[in-house]
C-alpha cells in the first residue's frame, strides 16, 4: 500500500485535533495514491468533479458535494484534466475523547469502525457548518467556537448520516466505570478489579459494558491506554519503555505490538514521522 503524506497543502493550520487545507488539483498534484490514515477526513468539493475509491467503491463527487472518510479507511483519487478543488478537513477523534459517557458513546465508535457513513451526502446545511468551521479555524484555531463547531459537525453526521451503528444504552453507572477507567489506566485493570470495585459480578459487568459502549472492557483499556501513548510519543521526549510503563503497560512486546496494529507503525517508527510532521 503507498504511503502518502498530505504535503501538497499550501495552507495547513493546526497540528492537534483538525488540520485543514485547500488543494487545487492538478495544480497542487494530479494523483491522491491509495493510502489510508487514523483520523477521519471530510472532503468539500468547491469545483469540478472527480471519481473517488473508498475501499473497492468508486463514486463520483461533483461541487457541493461533501465525501465522508473514515478512519482506516483505504481511499484514492486521481485528476486527468478537468481542475478540481476542494476544501479538506482532517479531525483526530482520539484528541477529542475526554472521560464523558456521551464521549464514549459517540466518538469512541468512530475510532473503532462501529459507525459506518453514507460515504457522499449533498447537504447545504452541513455545508454551511463545514464552511462556517474553515473560516473558524482560519480565524480562531483555538477558540472554543471553532470546538463546539467540530462538535456539532459530528453530531450532524452521527444523526443524519449514519447508515449503521451499534445500538447504545444510556447507563450511568457504566460512565462511572469508564470515568474510573480513565483515571486510573496506568494502574493494574481487569474485569476482576473493575467488578470487585463496583459491585458487580464479573459475566454481568462484561455483558452490560460491551451493551452500552460497543467494545468489550479489555478492548476499551487497551484503545485508551495506547492512545495516551501515541499522545506521549508527540508530545514528551520520555523514553519509550518508559511510556510504555506510564500508560499501563507492563509487557513491553505486548504494547509494542498492540501499538502497531493500532496505528501501522512501531512506537519508534511513530515517534519519528509526527516529530517530522
Amino acid at each position: 500500500m503507498n504511503d502518502y503524506k498530505e504535503k501538497e497543502s499550501p495552507l495547513v493550520t493546526g497540528q492537534t485535533f483538525i488540520k485543514y487545507f485547500y488543494t487545487i488539483m492538478p495544480l497542487d498534484h494530479a494523483d491522491v495514491n491509495a493510502h489510508w490514515h487514523q483520523h477521519m477526513e471530510l472532503i468539500l468539493i468547491a469545483k469540478g468533479s472527480i471519481p473517488i475509491t473508498l475501499e473497492n467503491a468508486t463514486i463520483t463527487a461533483k461541487k457541493g458535494d461533501l465525501l465522508i472518510i473514515a478512519p482506516n479507511c483505504l481511499h484514492e483519487w486521481h485528476c486527468d484534466s478537468d481542475p478540481v478543488e476542494y476544501h479538506c478537513i482532517q479531525l483526530n477523534i482520539d484528541r477529542l475523547l475526554n472521560q464523558t459517557s456521551a464521549s464514549s458513546k459517540n466518538l469512541l465508535p468512530i475510532m473503532e469502525n462501529n459507525i459506518e457513513y453514507i460515504p457522499l451526502i449533498s447537504d447545504s446545511t452541513l455545508n454551511n457548518h463545514i464552511e462556517e468551521l474553515i473560516y473558524l479555524q482560519n480565524t480562531s484555531p483555538d477558540s472554543l467556537y471553532t470546538l463546539s463547531k467540530i462538535f456539532y459537525i459530528l453530531a450532524y453526521l452521527n444523526e443524519h448520516c449514519v447508515t449503521k451503528s451499534h445500538i447504545y444504552i444510556s447507563d450511568e453507572r457504566i460512565a462511572k466505570i469508564l470515568k474510573y477507567i480513565n483515571a486510573h489506566f496506568n494502574e493494574k485493570l481487569s474485569t476482576k478489579i473493575l467488578s470487585e470495585q463496583f459491585s458487580y459480578s464479573e459475566s454481568y459487568l462484561c455483558r452490560r459494558f460491551k451493551t452500552v459502549t460497543g467494545v468489550t472492557i479489555k478492548r476499551y483499556i487497551l484503545i485508551y491506554r495506547l492512545d495516551k501513548a501515541s499522545h506521549l510519543l508527540c508530545d514528551t521526549e520520555y523514553d519509550i519503555g518508559e511510556i510504555s510503563i506510564k500508560c499501563g503497560f507492563s509487557d513491553f512486546s505486548y504494547f509494542s505490538s498492540n501499538f502497531k496494529k493500532r496505528f501501522k507503525y512501531t512506537p519508534s517508527e511513530y515517534r519519528k514521522r509526527t516529530k517530522k510532521d
